[in-house]
């Protein structure tokens, strides 16, 4: 989820979004998210909304670079 959430584009991300990118349900998802806003790798930035700080998103963007498929990160 780290490095899918590191590729959306925005500066935010809804936990919709966050499903969407890591073809997920909106429960896994927002386990997942809970589980990185523990480990403090996201912040909440209301309502179901989600954001990264920039390093850590910067890091999550070179994990996504390096780890997954080119068909993944396309799609």
């Amino acid at each position: 989820m780290l490095r899918l959430l590191g590729m959306h584009p925005g500066v935010e991300m809804s936990g919709p979004a966050a499903a969407a990118l890591a073809a997920a349900t909106p429960a896994e998802a927002d386990r997942a998210c809970g589980q990185l806003l523990a480990a403090r790798l996201l912040t909440e930035a209301g309502l179901d909304r989600y954001r990264f700080h920039d390093l850590a998103r910067a890091f999550a963007y070179a994990r996504a670079e390096a780890e997954e498929s080119e068909p993944t990160r396309g799609a």
